[in-house]
């Protein structure tokens, strides 16, 4: 059986399979854990994008979402990871798009 860890080595080959129009996965930017599944954020080889996998666990398997894309203007979702997420993996602060601030408007 595939442990929780061990299916993080798949996410790659499973959203480039899943990914269309010449778009390849490029860099991890964190990983969110529940009790029962792993919400991860990675970038794409498009600079405008980047996506968005759940992978949801069950007593003996597992299941995923096919990767969502974003733009990256639309990078909220990633604000409001905190503290009170348990963030298994979390390299946000490499991305600069993703706490972007528009004047007079917060954060993007």
């Amino acid at each position: 059986m595939l442990d929780r860890y061990g299916v993080l080595w798949y996410w790659e080959e499973f959203i480039n399979a899943h990914l269309e129009c010449g778009l390849r996965f490029d860099k991890l930017i964190t990983i969110k854990k529940t009790q029962y599944c792993y919400v991860g954020y990675f970038t794409v080889n498009d600079p405008t994008l980047y996506g968005q996998l759940i992978v949801t666990f069950k007593r003996n398997n597992f299941k995923s979402s096919e990767p969502l894309l974003w733009k990256r203007t639309g990078s909220l979702l990633m604000n409001y990871l905190g503290e009170g997420d348990r963030l298994i993996y979390d390299n946000r602060k490499e991305f600069d798009w993703v706490f972007q601030k528009i004047e007079g408007n917060g954060f993007q």
